[in-house]
This record gives C-alpha cells, structure tokens and sequence, in this order.
C-alpha cells in the first residue's frame, strides 16, 4: 500500500472490503429520546446532537466489495492501478494504450451486502458493465491521436448512464449513428431511414424487376399510413444546410423541411448526391453502391431520398388526399446535428439480455467524449418488424415469388446486408477508431 487509503497492484486484480453505513430511506435518523430504552438498550444511546449519525436499527451495516479487472492475463508491465477506498475514481499509472489488435475484456465490479442477509443487486452503473475491444479487420491500425481505450469507453458509459432512459422496440424512434448528439438514442447506420432502405434492399431481391420511384413512393406511404411507427427519422446536419444555401436555400428564409416552391424542382436534383447527404451512411451508399461495397442499388438510394423528400415538401408522385399527405407529413423527422465530428471510439451495444420494452438508450457524447454507439441487436427487433410488413405488402402485391413472403428470409438478407455495410465502413475508417462491444446485462435493464 501506498497509504492507508490505497491499495496498489500492477496485475490489474485490485480488491478490497470496507464495511460502511448506507442510509436506507430519505429520512434523516432521530435522536432517540426514550431515557427508558436507551437504559435498555446501550445500542441505541445517542448524544445530545445525533442527526448526522446513522440509527443501527434503521440503516443497517454493509459490506462494500470493488474490483476493477481484466480477464486476459497482462504481465508487470502493463497498466497498474491505483484505487480510492472512497470508490469515486480510479486511474491509470501507465498510460499507454493497449495494443492494437489484442481484445481485451475490463469491468468495474461493485456489490453491496447487508450483513446477515442475502446480496443486494448491483447498481448498474457501478457493476456488470464489461467492455471488450474488437480488433480492426484492416492489416494495419492508426488510431487517431487521442483515441479511447477501453477504461476510456467504461468511463464514458458510465457517465452516460446518468442520463440513460429506455426505448420500446420496435416502434422507438432509430437515429444514426453519429457522436454528435448528448440526447440518450438507440442509433443504427442510417437510423429509421436507414433501416427502411435496408428493408427495400432485401425485398427487391425477391421482385421480378427493379423497384421504380413510383413504386417505392408508395410503399413509403403505405408505410407511414398502415403502421405504427410513430417517425421516420433521416438525418441532416449544418453542413448539409451550408450547401442548400449556395442554391438559394438559405436559413432562416428558406426552411429545409418547407422550402419555397420555386425552389424545389433544383432541390430535388441535388439531395440524392453524397456532398448533400447529413449522415455518413447516405454518402457512402451514394458514393460506393457496388455488390463489394454497401451493395445497394444506386437508383434505389435515390429513390428512397426523392420519395421522402417529396412526401415532406407536398409534391409527391401520386394523388393524396390533403388529411392523408399530413398525416404521413407528421411522421417524417428531420434531425439536425451541429458541430464537428470529434469521436475517438465505435461502441458496439448489445443488449440481447434486456427485454424489447426495455433497451437502454445511452448519449454518444458528454463533457468527457464522443463515441459512435452502434445497436445491433436492437436493431433486430425494427428488421423483424419491417419483415412483417414487407410480407404483407408482396400480399397487395401479388408477389408470386413466395420468398418474398418469408419473414425470416427478408430478415436474414437485410441483416447479410448490413453486415456487409458495417465491414465496408470500418475498412473505409482505415483503423483510425477504436472499436468496443459492451454487453448490458438483464440487471441493468429493468
């Protein structure tokens, strides 16, 4: 030891026990002032000025058990670690980063036991939470100057999880995936629009031809009208609203989501190019729509984006009723995301052990960092619900191509999909970021 407040390691293994005093209601104990029981009861004797002392018989003594751990073996070397008794803080003596390519798992484990009974559960966002890194499927790894590790990531999702709230899937609204956004979301490559792009992709792969702009408008507006999805989510950031105003479109007069008539026929031309597009993923599927690449149909991309942007802007492509186009006009978001990007890690979130009604939504960025989160498994749940109605639309269709039908098959060629997508941009990052998995457990989902 250090002191007689610190324990020291450097095998990264640091545990102690301390027994402490934990309140266990808002109330503030009261001095006992029954002369009797105190008399009978040494126990319970106060002084004259009790009011900040813990009654015994209300709050009971706990033991408290902390552990910071690693579970692959690490030589002297490596990192070494002080840790306060006081649990509020740990830090690094070393500090280098891990080595590139070597996975290794690191958790923070607290557990609270009342003396005589049975454990109390973990608070979740002092336990359970374990971060993996992933290694970069690039043969070489940069990562920027200042990149998270992973102590990094568990610090910064532990001070997400102050503001953490839950999403009900499948209908919770999706957004991209992007660190430029401190409200808790769940966040998938391309979000609510993404997703449903996603969705087109794997149905026209069980069509006799290739969807038209037509045909997809209005199945975008079926969508909108016979589902429950609250929102269509499709992001847009100041640099995209820079390059409208070079056309005429300019804030505050020219509003994105209702911009002037004159205008739109010039707009509609330029917001299916990448240097028009809000999020990464648009651009690239854009830029790179090859079988190798984000293997999405160029003209499907661009379909996607017309069909949205007419619905939104009151110009679509086939007749509406006034009180349906607004309705369906209610349901398409614009999200505008400000600043530059600044993220110095890509966290994979799984949450396959928490209920649907109860996915966590962590912020990808806080007074301490940015981090890119990215849902998969959420994003199984919003598949198979588009499956559902993909399968009902070959219904209205007459599709005679029965694969079509087959949720589980369109389920599985979207996930093929954006596997793929997902490779595909971790090789355009060229190993600059960082990549993680953190797994929540069932605990602190509920």
């Amino acid at each position: 030891p250090r002191d007689e407040n610190m324990l020291f390691t450097s095998n990264m293994d640091v545990l102690f026990t301390s027994e402490v005093d934990l309140l266990e209601s808002n109330e503030r104990p009261t001095q006992n002032k029954d002369k009797n029981n105190q008399n009978n009861n040494n126990e319970n004797k106060v002084s004259k000025d009790t009011s900040s002392i813990p009654n015994p018989q209300t709050n009971p003594k706990y033991i408290v058990t902390s552990r910071l751990f690693s579970r692959n073996p690490v030589g002297p070397s490596d990192h070494a670690y002080v840790f306060p008794k006081n649990m509020n803080s740990f830090n690094s003596i070393d500090s280098g980063r891990l080595a590139s390519g070597v996975p290794r798992t690191w958790g923070h484990e607290v557990t609270l036991t009342k003396l005589g009974v049975q454990p109390v559960h973990p608070i979740c966002s002092l336990s359970l939470l374990e971060i993996h890194e992933i290694p970069h499927p690039t043969n070489h790894v940069k990562f920027n100057w200042g990149s998270l590790d992973a102590k990094g990531v568990l610090k910064h999702v532990m001070s997400s999880i102050t503001n953490m709230k839950y999403a009900s899937l499948p209908l919770a609204p999706f957004h991209n995936v992007d660190g430029r956004t401190s409200e808790p979301a769940i966040t998938t490559m391309g979000g609510d629009a993404g997703e449903l792009l996603l969705a087109f992709n794997a149905f026209e792969a069980f069509l006799p031809q290739e969807l038209t702009t037509k045909q997809l408008s209005l199945m975008l507006f079926d969508y909108l009208m016979n589902t429950d999805i609250p929102s269509l989510t499709l992001q847009v950031d100041t640099e995209l609203l820079s390059n409208l105003c070079t056309l005429g479109c300019c804030l505050p007069q020219c509003q994105i989501d209702s911009p002037p008539d004159e205008l739109i026929p010039k707009l509609l031309n330029v917001i299916v190019s990448p240097e028009f597009q809000g999020s990464a993923h648009f651009a690239h599927l854009l830029k790179l729509p090859e079988e190798n690449f984000f293997n999405t149909r160029l003209e499907l991309t661009k379909s996607f984006l017309e069909s949205y942007f007419r619905l939104l802007w009151s110009v679509p492509l086939h007749k509406i009723s006034p009180e349906s186009l607004a309705f369906a006009q209610s349901k398409l978001t614009l999200t505008v995301l400000t600043g530059p990007h600044r993220e110095k890690a890509l966290v994979q979130v799984r949450t396959s052990s928490c209920h649907p009604s109860r996915i966590p939504m962590l912020s990808a960025e806080n007074s301490f960092s940015s981090v890119f989160f990215i849902y998969e498994d959420a994003a199984q749940h919003r598949r198979a619900f588009n499956a559902d109605w993909l399968a009902e639309m070959a219904g209205k269709m007459n599709l005679k191509d029965r694969r079509g039908y087959d949720k589980e098959l369109l389920l599985a060629k979207m996930n093929k999909i954006a596997n793929q997508q997902y490779v595909s941009a971790l090789l355009l990052d060229d190993g600059k970021t960082p990549t993680f998995s953190l797994n929540f457990p069932s605990e602190c989902c509920s």
